[in-house]
Protein backbone atom coordinates (compact mmCIF):
# COMPACT_ATOMS: atom_id res chain seq x y z
CA UNK A 1 0.00 0.00 0.00
CA UNK A 2 0.97 3.36 -0.74
CA UNK A 3 1.32 6.58 2.17
CA UNK A 4 -1.05 10.07 1.59
CA UNK A 5 1.16 13.04 2.74
CA UNK A 6 -1.08 16.04 3.70
CA UNK A 7 0.52 19.64 4.46
CA UNK A 8 -0.97 20.77 7.56
CA UNK A 9 -0.68 24.78 9.21
CA UNK A 10 2.00 23.84 11.66
CA UNK A 11 3.67 20.67 9.58
CA UNK A 12 2.98 17.95 8.05
CA UNK A 13 0.70 14.33 8.23
CA UNK A 14 1.61 11.16 7.04
CA UNK A 15 -0.92 8.51 6.62
CA UNK A 16 -0.98 4.89 5.92
CA UNK A 17 -3.76 4.28 3.32
CA UNK A 18 -4.44 0.34 3.13
CA UNK A 19 -5.10 0.40 6.25
CA UNK A 20 -5.99 3.67 6.60
CA UNK A 21 -4.79 5.14 9.52
CA UNK A 22 -2.24 8.04 10.79
CA UNK A 23 1.75 7.41 10.73
CA UNK A 24 3.08 10.35 12.49
CA UNK A 25 3.13 14.04 12.11
CA UNK A 26 5.79 16.92 12.26
CA UNK A 27 5.24 20.41 13.95
CA UNK A 28 7.66 22.36 12.23
CA UNK A 29 9.11 25.80 12.43
CA UNK A 30 8.78 26.06 16.75
CA UNK A 31 6.94 28.45 18.86
CA UNK A 32 6.18 30.84 15.00
CA UNK A 33 5.01 27.64 13.23
CA UNK A 34 5.48 26.41 9.07
CA UNK A 35 2.24 26.17 7.11
CA UNK A 36 2.80 23.34 4.45
CA UNK A 37 1.01 24.33 0.89
CA UNK A 38 3.12 21.48 -0.70
CA UNK A 39 4.17 18.23 0.34
CA UNK A 40 5.70 15.64 -1.87
CA UNK A 41 6.65 11.96 -0.04
CA UNK A 42 9.21 10.11 -2.21
CA UNK A 43 7.84 6.66 -2.56
CA UNK A 44 7.44 5.34 1.37
CA UNK A 45 10.79 6.81 2.11
CA UNK A 46 11.51 9.33 4.75
CA UNK A 47 12.51 11.93 1.93
CA UNK A 48 9.89 14.54 1.42
CA UNK A 49 9.59 17.95 -0.65
CA UNK A 50 8.19 20.99 1.41
CA UNK A 51 6.87 24.14 0.52
CA UNK A 52 5.35 26.69 2.48
CA UNK A 53 2.40 29.54 2.83
CA UNK A 54 3.16 33.02 2.37
CA UNK A 55 3.10 33.32 5.91
CA UNK A 56 5.84 31.01 6.74
CA UNK A 57 9.33 32.46 7.26
CA UNK A 58 11.21 29.66 7.45
CA UNK A 59 9.19 27.64 4.25
CA UNK A 60 8.46 30.49 1.96
CA UNK A 61 6.35 29.70 -0.64
CA UNK A 62 9.37 30.29 -3.54
CA UNK A 63 11.26 27.36 -2.14
CA UNK A 64 11.62 23.96 -2.16
CA UNK A 65 13.20 22.56 0.72
CA UNK A 66 14.20 18.80 0.67
CA UNK A 67 13.42 17.01 4.04
CA UNK A 68 14.94 14.36 5.54
CA UNK A 69 12.45 13.07 8.58
CA UNK A 70 15.19 10.65 9.76
CA UNK A 71 17.54 13.66 10.37
CA UNK A 72 13.81 15.86 11.00
CA UNK A 73 15.99 18.65 8.95
CA UNK A 74 16.44 20.10 5.66
CA UNK A 75 19.08 18.32 3.52
CA UNK A 76 18.57 20.55 0.29
CA UNK A 77 16.93 23.80 -0.99
CA UNK A 78 15.94 24.63 -4.37
CA UNK A 79 14.81 28.74 -4.64
CA UNK A 80 13.06 30.51 -7.43
CA UNK A 81 11.97 33.81 -8.18
CA UNK A 82 8.35 32.48 -8.48
CA UNK A 83 6.06 30.51 -6.53
CA UNK A 84 5.93 26.86 -6.68
CA UNK A 85 2.95 25.16 -7.67
CA UNK A 86 4.39 21.88 -7.44
CA UNK A 87 6.84 19.11 -6.53
CA UNK A 88 7.38 15.89 -8.30
CA UNK A 89 10.01 12.92 -6.60
CA UNK A 90 11.48 10.42 -8.34
CA UNK A 91 14.58 8.62 -7.10
CA UNK A 92 16.46 9.83 -9.61
CA UNK A 93 15.14 13.29 -10.45
CA UNK A 94 12.85 16.22 -8.68
CA UNK A 95 10.99 18.28 -11.06
CA UNK A 96 9.25 21.73 -9.44
CA UNK A 97 6.77 23.64 -11.24
CA UNK A 98 6.55 27.00 -11.59
CA UNK A 99 3.61 29.09 -13.52
CA UNK A 100 5.14 29.45 -17.13
CA UNK A 101 7.96 26.79 -16.62
CA UNK A 102 9.02 23.27 -15.03
CA UNK A 103 12.74 22.24 -13.72
CA UNK A 104 14.34 18.98 -13.80
CA UNK A 105 16.69 18.44 -11.18
CA UNK A 106 19.21 15.51 -10.80
CA UNK A 107 18.03 14.27 -7.14
CA UNK A 108 21.80 13.66 -5.73
CA UNK A 109 23.21 16.92 -6.26
CA UNK A 110 20.68 18.83 -7.05
CA UNK A 111 21.95 20.29 -10.30
CA UNK A 112 19.69 21.56 -13.14
CA UNK A 113 19.27 18.97 -15.81
CA UNK A 114 16.50 20.70 -18.35
CA UNK A 115 13.60 23.52 -18.01
CA UNK A 116 10.50 23.14 -20.16
CA UNK A 117 8.33 26.40 -21.03
CA UNK A 118 4.92 26.28 -20.67
CA UNK A 119 1.70 28.12 -21.67
CA UNK A 120 0.02 29.58 -18.39
CA UNK A 121 -0.36 26.98 -15.86
CA UNK A 122 -1.92 28.42 -12.59
CA UNK A 123 -2.84 24.52 -11.82
CA UNK A 124 0.27 23.62 -11.73
CA UNK A 125 -0.27 21.18 -13.72
CA UNK A 126 2.39 17.91 -14.33
CA UNK A 127 2.40 14.24 -15.25
CA UNK A 128 5.93 12.32 -14.44
CA UNK A 129 6.48 8.52 -14.93
CA UNK A 130 7.56 6.80 -12.06
CA UNK A 131 8.89 3.54 -13.98
CA UNK A 132 12.70 4.68 -14.66
CA UNK A 133 12.19 1.58 -17.49
CA UNK A 134 9.31 3.01 -18.78
CA UNK A 135 9.14 4.49 -22.51
CA UNK A 136 12.80 4.49 -24.12
CA UNK A 137 14.24 3.23 -20.64
CA UNK A 138 16.92 0.44 -20.63
CA UNK A 139 17.81 -1.23 -17.70
CA UNK A 140 21.77 -2.16 -17.43
CA UNK A 141 21.39 -6.01 -17.74
CA UNK A 142 19.62 -5.40 -21.30
CA UNK A 143 21.07 -6.63 -24.70
CA UNK A 144 19.80 -3.19 -25.87
CA UNK A 145 21.35 -1.07 -23.51
CA UNK A 146 24.95 -2.19 -24.91
CA UNK A 147 23.72 -1.54 -27.93
CA UNK A 148 23.05 2.25 -26.95
CA UNK A 149 26.40 2.04 -24.77
CA UNK A 150 28.18 1.39 -28.28
CA UNK A 151 26.61 3.75 -30.15
CA UNK A 152 26.82 7.09 -27.59
CA UNK A 153 30.31 5.90 -27.46
CA UNK A 154 31.31 6.31 -30.91
CA UNK A 155 29.28 9.25 -31.33
CA UNK A 156 31.47 10.68 -27.93
CA UNK A 157 27.53 11.47 -26.00
CA UNK A 158 26.24 10.01 -23.07
CA UNK A 159 23.21 11.12 -24.32
CA UNK A 160 19.79 10.54 -21.89
CA UNK A 161 21.68 7.51 -20.40
CA UNK A 162 23.09 7.65 -16.56
CA UNK A 163 26.05 5.30 -17.18
CA UNK A 164 26.23 1.85 -16.76
CA UNK A 165 24.44 1.09 -19.89
CA UNK A 166 21.61 2.81 -18.09
CA UNK A 167 19.21 5.03 -20.50
CA UNK A 168 16.75 7.22 -18.00
CA UNK A 169 13.26 6.79 -19.51
CA UNK A 170 11.38 9.85 -17.17
CA UNK A 171 8.51 11.22 -19.48
CA UNK A 172 7.41 14.20 -18.57
CA UNK A 173 4.20 15.76 -19.77
CA UNK A 174 2.58 19.72 -19.23
CA UNK A 175 0.40 22.39 -20.78
CA UNK A 176 2.12 23.58 -24.15
CA UNK A 177 2.62 27.04 -24.98
CA UNK A 178 -1.00 26.64 -27.07
CA UNK A 179 -4.07 26.30 -25.76
CA UNK A 180 -5.36 23.20 -24.80
CA UNK A 181 -2.09 21.14 -26.17
CA UNK A 182 -0.02 19.25 -23.91
CA UNK A 183 3.89 18.84 -24.16
CA UNK A 184 5.79 15.38 -23.51
CA UNK A 185 8.88 14.96 -23.07
CA UNK A 186 10.06 11.37 -23.78
CA UNK A 187 14.11 11.45 -22.26
CA UNK A 188 14.31 7.84 -22.51
CA UNK A 189 13.84 8.44 -26.54
CA UNK A 190 14.75 11.76 -26.73
CA UNK A 191 11.86 12.93 -28.11
CA UNK A 192 8.84 15.66 -27.87
CA UNK A 193 5.68 15.01 -29.06
CA UNK A 194 2.95 17.39 -28.78
CA UNK A 195 -0.61 16.17 -28.34
CA UNK A 196 -3.43 18.41 -28.88
CA UNK A 197 -6.11 17.53 -26.53
CA UNK A 198 -8.79 20.06 -26.30
CA UNK A 199 -9.97 23.23 -27.54
CA UNK A 200 -10.34 24.78 -24.55
CA UNK A 201 -7.71 25.37 -21.84
CA UNK A 202 -6.42 22.26 -19.63
CA UNK A 203 -8.00 21.52 -16.12
CA UNK A 204 -6.28 17.78 -15.76
CA UNK A 205 -3.59 15.81 -16.57
CA UNK A 206 -1.94 12.90 -15.78
CA UNK A 207 0.47 9.60 -17.10
CA UNK A 208 0.31 6.17 -16.25
CA UNK A 209 3.31 4.86 -14.65
CA UNK A 210 5.77 4.18 -17.63
CA UNK A 211 4.72 7.22 -19.20
CA UNK A 212 3.05 5.61 -22.50
CA UNK A 213 -0.50 6.75 -21.55
CA UNK A 214 -1.79 10.62 -21.35
CA UNK A 215 -4.93 10.80 -19.73
CA UNK A 216 -6.23 15.01 -20.12
CA UNK A 217 -9.31 16.78 -19.30
CA UNK A 218 -10.10 20.37 -20.22
CA UNK A 219 -11.29 23.25 -17.67
CA UNK A 220 -15.06 22.22 -18.69
CA UNK A 221 -14.43 18.78 -17.24
CA UNK A 222 -17.51 17.34 -19.69
CA UNK A 223 -14.50 14.54 -21.29
CA UNK A 224 -11.39 12.90 -20.51
CA UNK A 225 -9.30 11.35 -23.39
CA UNK A 226 -6.69 8.86 -23.09
CA UNK A 227 -3.38 9.01 -25.80
CA UNK A 228 -0.37 7.65 -26.53
CA UNK A 229 2.43 9.59 -25.80
CA UNK A 230 4.56 8.46 -28.29
CA UNK A 231 3.28 10.56 -30.86
CA UNK A 232 2.25 7.09 -33.36
CA UNK A 233 -1.48 7.44 -32.75
CA UNK A 234 -2.65 8.25 -36.08
CA UNK A 235 -2.43 5.33 -38.21
CA UNK A 236 0.52 3.83 -36.33
CA UNK A 237 -0.99 1.59 -33.22
CA UNK A 238 0.91 -0.20 -31.00
CA UNK A 239 3.36 -2.10 -33.60
CA UNK A 240 4.90 1.33 -34.78
CA UNK A 241 5.21 2.47 -31.42
CA UNK A 242 7.51 -1.11 -30.55
CA UNK A 243 9.43 -0.08 -33.49
CA UNK A 244 9.52 3.55 -32.81
CA UNK A 245 10.93 2.69 -29.09
CA UNK A 246 13.19 0.23 -30.93
CA UNK A 247 14.55 2.98 -33.14
CA UNK A 248 15.48 5.25 -30.55
CA UNK A 249 18.00 2.47 -29.24
CA UNK A 250 19.95 3.32 -32.08
CA UNK A 251 21.19 6.85 -30.79
CA UNK A 252 18.96 8.16 -33.37
CA UNK A 253 18.26 11.79 -33.21
CA UNK A 254 15.67 13.96 -31.26
CA UNK A 255 12.94 14.75 -33.08
CA UNK A 256 9.41 15.98 -32.52
CA UNK A 257 5.89 14.39 -33.20
CA UNK A 258 2.45 15.45 -32.64
CA UNK A 259 -1.17 13.52 -32.36
CA UNK A 260 -4.72 14.72 -32.24
CA UNK A 261 -6.40 11.46 -32.35
CA UNK A 262 -7.28 9.51 -28.86
CA UNK A 263 -7.14 6.05 -27.63
CA UNK A 264 -10.52 6.48 -25.98
CA UNK A 265 -12.66 9.39 -24.84
CA UNK A 266 -14.82 9.19 -21.88
CA UNK A 267 -17.80 10.85 -20.68
CA UNK A 268 -17.48 12.32 -17.16
CA UNK A 269 -21.75 14.05 -17.41
CA UNK A 270 -22.75 17.07 -19.13
CA UNK A 271 -22.41 19.40 -16.85
CA UNK A 272 -19.32 21.78 -16.43
CA UNK A 273 -16.83 20.73 -13.47
CA UNK A 274 -13.47 21.34 -12.48
CA UNK A 275 -11.20 17.75 -12.37
CA UNK A 276 -8.97 17.66 -8.99
CA UNK A 277 -7.93 14.49 -9.55
CA UNK A 278 -7.02 12.39 -12.63
CA UNK A 279 -4.80 9.08 -12.09
CA UNK A 280 -3.99 5.68 -13.40
CA UNK A 281 -4.15 2.43 -11.19
CA UNK A 282 -0.02 1.33 -11.17
CA UNK A 283 -1.06 -1.32 -13.79
CA UNK A 284 -2.97 0.71 -16.15
CA UNK A 285 -5.33 -0.57 -16.44
CA UNK A 286 -8.10 1.59 -14.59
CA UNK A 287 -8.47 5.26 -14.94
CA UNK A 288 -9.81 7.37 -11.75
CA UNK A 289 -11.32 11.03 -11.93
CA UNK A 290 -12.02 12.94 -9.17
CA UNK A 291 -14.27 16.48 -9.64
CA UNK A 292 -16.16 19.38 -7.66
CA UNK A 293 -19.23 17.48 -7.82
CA UNK A 294 -18.58 15.02 -5.35
CA UNK A 295 -18.53 12.29 -7.21
CA UNK A 296 -15.46 10.00 -8.53
CA UNK A 297 -15.50 7.96 -11.90
CA UNK A 298 -13.89 5.53 -12.38
CA UNK A 299 -12.63 4.13 -16.21
CA UNK A 300 -11.44 0.90 -18.20
CA UNK A 301 -8.62 2.32 -19.73
CA UNK A 302 -6.80 -0.68 -21.13
CA UNK A 303 -8.28 -4.62 -21.62
CA UNK A 304 -5.69 -7.05 -20.08
CA UNK A 305 -7.24 -9.25 -22.55
CA UNK A 306 -6.81 -7.23 -25.69
CA UNK A 307 -2.82 -7.35 -26.35
CA UNK A 308 -3.49 -4.16 -29.08
CA UNK A 309 -4.82 -2.10 -27.00
CA UNK A 310 -3.32 0.79 -29.40
CA UNK A 311 -4.46 -0.91 -32.47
Amino acid sequence: GGCLAVGTGSGFRICNVSPFQETFRRRLGGAEKAGIAHIEMLYRTNMLALTGHTTSPHYPPNKVLIYDDHLQRTVGELSFRQKVLATKLRRDRIIVVLRDRVYVYNFSDLDLLDKVHTGDNPRGLIGVSLDNTGVGGISSNSVAASVVERAEEALGSTGSSSGGGQRNGLVLACPSTQRGQVRVELYGLRRTTFVDAHESALGALALSVDGSLLATASERGTVIRLFDTRGVTVGGGARAARDSISSAGSGGDTTSMSSSVPLREFRRGVERATISCLTFSSDSRWLGCASDHGTVHVFQAMDPNNANNND
